[in-house]
């Protein structure tokens, strides 16, 4: 129990998302929007959005047709539900134009400050994590062109621009039935607030040391199953960057606590960077230690020497008669 094992597994990028702009004078194609996610098995606490609970996202988009850079997309919300035949709406409606460039970049929950160059968000400043909301960001092609006719979708693959974590507990012990284990007082301690440059996925301006706490966690053995594992109750989104975690183990017999203790034990610390786009599961191993066992090394036997004379001989004997 007193090492801390990481896994670190990369999540898949979530969203692509078409757009077709068309503008001006002359209406061709309406602009449509297409938005598909990566539908995984996710768990029922795991915030983040994914092709089931991705119904919105705000769009800039910028046209070229030969006289300078327009913006026809300025954060205007799209709304739709995900799937590679559905379109999205977009309250403003725009049109292609034959041999225009077009560019497009998408944002879901950046409701801070945002940097734009050429019409389009290059960073976005002083983002909150509050550890439940997700925060994405979609590129197009670069540089578009309009056609007459058959224009199709945009892609916009969305990325996380944050980390998730959870915390999983695995009790390995496999026939000590009536111990349980209560893994409390779990904290993971570091970015709160930051700037995150989009096309990089680097984040700068971050504050540290804020605490974001986990509900505990408790494991029971189970002899048939060989293991119990327990995961948190939810899922963490948080500005990627250094961390490090704290925590408790409670040992019980039955409804009885039978010891604590508090990790790391120094000197050791848990420290983690976080990655954007990356999911962590933090596992901590629990285990009762060896079972107690008792031995006889002599056979019991009787003292003989009654009379006490430190031997045993015919003296010994009680006559009755």
């Amino acid at each position: 129990m007193k090492k801390l094992f990481i896994s670190m597994l990369a999540v898949a990028a979530l969203a692509s998302c078409s757009q077709e702009d068309v503008i001006v004078a002359d209406k061709g194609e309406l602009i449509g929007f297409n938005s598909f996610v990566e539908n995984s098995t996710r768990a029922a606490a795991d915030p983040s959005l994914n092709a089931s609970n991705l119904k919105s996202f705000n769009v800039w988009g910028t046209v070229n047709g030969g006289n300078g850079l327009v913006a026809i997309y300025d954060g205007d919300p799209v709304t739709g539900t995900v799937g590679a035949s559905n379109i999205w709406t977009c309250n403003v409606k725009q049109y292609w134009i034959k041999d225009a460039t077009y560019n497009f970049a998408a944002l879901v929950n950046a409701t801070t400050d945002l940097t734009k160059v050429e019409g389009l968000p290059t960073e976005v400043k002083g983002f909150t994590a509050d550890g439940a909301t997700d925060l994405l960001y979609a590129r197009s092609e670069a540089n578009i062109k309009g056609k007459a006719s058959g224009n199709g979708p945009v892609n916009l693959n969305f990325e996380h621009l944050l980390s998730k974590v959870k915390f999983t507990v695995v009790n390995n012990s496999v026939d000590a039935e009536e111990y349980s284990f209560e893994v409390n007082s779990i904290v993971i301690k570091g970015k709160k607030t930051g700037d995150v440059a989009l096309s990089s996925k680097e984040w700068s301006n971050t504050s540290n040391e804020f605490p974001y706490e986990v509900d505990p966690i408790t494991v029971n053995a189970d002899e048939d199953a060989g293991t119990d594992t327990a995961e948190c109750a939810k899922e963490l989104l948080l500005i990627p960057g250094d961390f490090n975690i704290t925590f408790n183990v409670d040992i019980y017999n039955g409804t009885t606590k039978l010891g604590s203790q508090a990790y790391p034990i120094a000197p050791a610390v848990y420290n983690q960077t976080l990655k954007a786009g990356y999911a962590y599961n933090f596992v901590i191993n629990v285990k009762v230690g060896e079972e107690i066992t008792f031995s006889v090394t002599e056979q019991p036997t009787w003292n003989e020497d009654v009379n006490g004379d430190n031997k045993v001989d015919a003296n010994d004997n009680i006559k009755l008669q």
